[in-house]
């Protein structure tokens, strides 16, 4: 049932996961939480398992970061589901790298798209890493 959901009735319901006071808000470190446990749970899901590694390594307090200074938020301040929301539907590769996961399409089109999305997704992770080294 859950797989067939909306991604915008996905991306409540993860919030809502990561919202452990139930305030309707999260903290920079629940968001770092929800990107790592979301991009590993995708990758297990998809059988990607000889990427895992690679994940744990992932910035993750670097693109929350990100996601902070892209909704020009202070990083005590927490986020709402709509921050949230306004990040994510912005944020094309964020989209694509769900909609790989969530399209029903023919394997070899989605072994393309892997690649290619994997790769996008590297070079995010990259430039948050940079930005986060030079300053």
């Amino acid at each position: 049932v859950f797989c067939e959901a909306k991604i915008s009735d996905k991306l409540e319901f993860v919030f809502s996961l990561f919202d452990y006071d139930d305030k309707g808000v999260i903290t920079q470190n629940e968001l770092a939480v929800l990107i790592l446990s979301c991009v590993r749970g995708m990758a297990r899901l998809a059988g990607n398992h000889s990427r895992l590694d690679a994940f744990k390594s992932l910035p993750v307090r670097s693109l929350s970061k990100h996601i902070y200074k892209y909704l020009r938020k202070d990083l005590q301040e927490k986020l709402t589901y709509k921050d949230l929301q306004k990040w994510f539907y912005r944020d094309k590769t964020v989209i694509q790298f769900v909609r790989f996961y969530v399209d029903d399409t023919d394997v070899r089109v989605l072994a393309r798209r892997k690649r290619k999305k994997m790769k996008q997704i590297e070079a995010l992770f990259k430039k948050v890493a940079k930005k986060k080294e030079e300053g």
